[in-house]
């Protein structure tokens, strides 16, 4: 790593709010930790081309990102700077005249027939969505964070007929992998296939999923666990590469962008790699949305935009606090 500390490659402690803990038999939802202070604005002078490790302008940027069929912007889920990173470049391409499809992590596939009836009724209402998907149920933060994400999508002037797309696994089918693994009984036959091929194909993958899952659990999953756990991730990944080339088999020529967590964006064991299977000749560009006051030397992405780092809570107390309940 570079001089400084930046949140780059491997998941901390707690950062994910699909994070699952399992305790006393049972999953229980671990949030995020919570910021102590709003944090400083980002950083917009610090956006690096991982392939080339050369800086790039914010007008530079942005002709790169134009010409990709699907772009997968990574967040820190408790950072409201990352949001607005996310809102602007959704504004900006679509200002480029690039129709966008906007899939979200945070909206699962179980939610697709709801979704399509609330869009065909009201096709403009980005405010209203937040309360038709139970969003202040859902563990994720608050819906103002994704609403102009999700406006900039309705608000373009020609959208596609679905410019807006669920991208993950239902929360009960992720639980049930990651309690029963591949005897999961609410898996599709597809998935289910998948999964089964997963150890032999992808062995690597899974090691660092589970690496990745026993660091944000904070070391207090049994080693039994992780297996399972991390065959969740694998499945969640596909699921969102599914729907991305889904969606880019609907809307020719659209720009299909996946808002997710920076672990799902990764190129080397996010949904990228998925992704390259299913749809080899799209063009697919992987954005770390990270925090630092220095640049990393290495990151899995094939850009980096930096922000102020975010003071918070110690994650680990509430794991520590659930177990003790």
């Amino acid at each position: 790593m570079a001089q400084g500390t930046v949140t780059a490659n491997r998941k901390r402690p707690g950062v994910r709010r699909w994070a699952v803990l399992l305790l006393g038999g049972a999953l229980i939802a671990a949030c995020g930790p919570r910021a102590t202070e709003s944090p400083p604005a980002f950083v917009d002078a610090f956006i690096r081309d991982g392939a080339s490790g050369q800086d790039l302008t914010f007008p530079e940027f942005l002709d790169k990102l134009a010409k990709a069929d699907a772009l997968l912007l990574g967040e820190q889920h408790d950072n409201p700077d990352h949001h607005r990173m996310q809102s602007r470049i959704a504004r900006e391409l679509a200002a480029r005249g690039r129709r966008l499809v906007v899939a979200f992590e945070m909206i699962d596939n179980g939610q697709q027939t709801l979704l399509d009836q609330f869009l065909a009724a009201r096709p403009r209402d980005a405010a209203a969505l937040g309360d038709l998907l139970g969003w202040e149920q859902s563990g994720w933060p608050d819906w103002a964070h994704y609403e102009p994400i999700a406006d900039a999508a309705l608000a373009q002037p020609n959208p596609p007929a679905k410019p807006i797309r669920p991208a993950n696994l239902p929360i009960a089918t992720a639980r049930d992998i990651a309690r029963n693994g591949l005897a999961a009984k609410s898996l599709d036959a597809a998935l289910a296939e998948t999964l089964r091929q997963a150890a032999a194909r992808d062995p690597a993958v899974l090691a660092a999923h589970g690496a990745d899952i026993r660091a944000s659990h904070c070391g207090m999953l049994p080693e039994s666990a992780l297996a399972p756990f991390a065959l969740a991730q694998y499945a969640r990944d596909r699921v969102m590469a599914e729907s991305i080339a889904a969606a880019s088999r609907d809307a020719p020529g659209a720009l299909v962008l996946l808002i997710a967590g920076n672990g799902h964006a990764r190129r080397d064991v996010g949904v990228p790699l998925h992704l390259a299977r299913l749809r080899p000749g799209l063009k697919v560009l992987s954005m770390g949305l990270l925090e630092g006051d220095a640049p990393p030397e290495t990151a899995p992405f094939d850009l980096v935009w930096l922000s102020a780092p975010m003071p918070r809570e110690d994650p680990c107390a509430a794991f520590r606090a659930a177990a003790r309940q």
